[in-house]
């Protein structure tokens, strides 16, 4: 007897199962899932039996055996699990295996020295609430408008606590730590000792007798990031999605390369379980399923805040057009009120547009009508691969007075200290080791969502601004609009539950994100599938990397040609914005291909040096 064995160790995306024979003493025992002990290249490692043969389909008189087995079998649900993401993610199942079972520590979980916060509910919030559940039952599949933490939890909290009188198992899936620390207060409160926090920072030991509870069906909830998604489950009654928009569900920078959202959807389609999305607003794919009525909306979409919109082509500021009048009339209120101002900056000091001194004329792309970015002496549309040479004249006024408007954090800090005397201003991105909101200004960027927001008492705030929200008009990625709709609708969320003021600066009045985000998503959804983007198409990003510039150009242009040779729809190779890491210099090929084919063959194809990111969130 054999058996076929994935080894719990790092392999190459080519590498697939291992022949190992079956001790005659253990061929009444070992059953598919069963985690044994091996010898794998002079190495004594776990693995686990994902089929029992009777024969080998290679002869080899030097089969190694079985070692040994261990107590502990995982469910056949996550056996499929991992062979479907490895084929999916076109990577080895050793690596999926070896990240996510746990290694065998015996080891006591720290007592945990959660708070407990309780909920309570107006009667037009459990009107809302009974509403939503009461949809639960028609579908598999939902989205929620995230309008408010309590509804959001109030959701998850009748759901998981009907999972836990049947004897089953809920997760509330959060994209990071920080957003842990944001719910656990409210959901220990319910579910005590029941509530179970996966998350990266656990150490070795306390990972094993968690993941050992879940293995052993304990009815339990489990609020977790990204990794929980291959938790052990044998009786998942439903997971919830919590900000399904957010790019930390998706691992990206590191193998294996996986959506925790893909790999629910997959549960969720072999398993029936049950999944909620929750958002501002739905992604462009989730959309496009609510349309299909694949997806239950569970609510309403929640009225749009009112705030100002400032066309800052018209302001004539000398020191920058973001500094505007009505901008400057908004602090000056908030500081005689005693109270604090959040302004929002994305940019850097080097980013810049072209503008015009005399009419304050922006220089846009011709197609997509969004600035154009300065790339030395050319105009750059990374969105319509445009380039051109800088204009030496403003086609509106005729004037030469052309300047690039260079505008970050440090530098609007500078303006405002010169315009307000005395005043404190404080800045806070991910580069600033700032702990608390002590100013009567802020000024920050998307960094606040995940880590500032949880640490600032809304009700000291007068007003927020978004100071250039055509920052999020000139991304170069082929989503480029979609995000503009969730950064523009998160930042009127804000305004809307602190009621506070909200001030939006723009070149671009016309766009109708301002008016309807419905009608952008059906605009956008018509240009992908005319481009052959998602939800339509599948995105492979390959990363081509050399030490040697010049060899890894030749190489990535030999993989393209093979490519093509093999009939996929390859992109030529590009250099990424970042055209180095660490000592390899980089380069990229874009795979387009439809939902339905076989990328099977790509894993023989790409050498194991480069990496393969299947749905990536950035092109570059």
């Amino acid at each position: 007897m054999f058996a076929k064995i994935i080894p719990l160790t790092k392999l190459p995306r080519r590498f697939d199962e291992f022949d190992y024979s079956v001790p005659e003493e253990l061929e009444n025992k070992i059953k598919p899932g069963h985690l044994v002990v091996v010898y794998f290249r002079k190495r004594k490692i776990h693995g686990v039996i994902t089929r029992v043969t009777e024969k080998v389909s290679i002869e080899n008189k030097n089969i190694k055996k079985i070692e040994s087995l261990t107590d502990i079998i995982l469910p056949g649900s996550l056996l499929k699990l991992f062979s479907w993401a490895s084929n999916y993610y076109l990577s080895s199942p050793a690596i999926f295996y070896n990240s996510f079972i746990p290694q065998i520590v015996k080891a006591r979980v720290k007592e945990r020295n959660l708070t407990k916060e309780p909920l309570s509910f107006s009667k037009d919030e459990s009107r809302e609430l009974y509403s939503a559940l009461q949809k639960i039952e028609k579908n598999n599949l939902f989205f929620l408008f995230d309008k408010s933490l309590k509804q959001t939890l109030g959701v998850f909290i009748k759901l998981a606590q009907k999972a836990l009188l049947e004897n089953e198992q809920a997760l509330f899936l959060v994209p990071s730590i920080q957003d842990i620390s944001l719910f656990a207060p409210y959901l220990n409160n319910v579910f005590g000792d029941r509530l179970l926090l996966w998350h990266s920072k656990l150490s070795q030991g306390e990972k094993f007798t968690l993941w050992q509870k879940i293995l052993n069906k304990h009815p339990l909830v489990v609020l977790g990031t990204r990794p929980s998604v291959f938790l052990p489950f044998r009786k998942l009654s439903f997971s919830f999605i919590y900000n399904s928009s957010s790019e930390d569900h998706k691992q990206w920078d590191q193998n294996p390369r996986y959506d925790a959202k893909k790999v629910l959807s997959e549960y969720s389609a072999n398993f029936g379980t049950k999944i909620i999305f929750s958002d501002i607003l739905p992604e462009l794919a989730i959309y496009k399923k609510i349309k299909e009525e694949l997806i239950i909306l569970l609510n309403n979409p929640p009225a749009k805040n009112n705030f100002s919109l400032v066309d800052i082509r018209k302001e004539k500021n000398p020191a920058s057009p973001l500094f505007s009048f009505p901008l400057y009339e908004m602090i000056k209120e908030a500081k005689e009120k005693n109270k604090q101002v959040i302004l929002f900056l994305n940019r850097r000091e080097k980013d810049s547009l072209m503008i015009c001194g005399d009419c304050n004329y922006i220089f846009k792309c011709p197609e997509c009508k969004n600035p154009f970015s300065i790339d030395n002496n050319s105009f750059l549309c990374y969105h319509c691969n445009i380039k051109k040479e800088i204009e030496t004249a403003c086609p509106k006024c005729k004037n030469t007075r052309l300047k690039p408007l260079r505008i970050g954090i440090e530098n609007f800090k500078k303006i405002l200290e010169k315009e307000f005397a005395g005043i404190k201003i404080q800045t806070m991105t991910k580069c600033d080791a700032v702990e608390s909101f002590h100013s009567d200004i802020l000024i920050t960027t998307d960094y606040f969502w995940k880590n500032i927001l949880p640490k600032i008492d809304m009700k000291m705030v007068y007003a927020v601004a978004l100071l250039d929200f055509d920052f999020y008009l000139i991304r170069p990625e082929f989503n480029q609009q979609e995000g503009a709709a969730m950064a523009l609708y998160r930042f009127l969320q804000l305004s809307k539950e602190a009621d506070v003021r909200a001030l939006i600066q723009t070149t671009n009045l016309e766009n109708i994100l301002f008016s309807n985000w419905e009608n952008m998503y059906d605009n956008e959804l018509n240009e992908r599938k005319e481009m052959s983007y998602p939800p339509y198409f599948r995105l492979i990003k390959i990363i081509c990397k050399g030490e040697n510039s010049d060899e890894l150009e030749l190489n990535a242009k030999n993989l393209y040609n093979e490519l093509l040779k093999k009939e996929f729809n390859a992109s030529a190779p590009f250099a990424p914005f970042h055209k180095k890491r660490t000592k390899n210099y980089l380069m990229h090929i874009i795979l387009k291909e439809s939902l339905d084919k076989n990328l099977s063959a790509l894993k023989n194809i790409i050498p194991d040096k480069y990496q393969i990111d299947v749905d990536p969130i950035s092109i570059y």
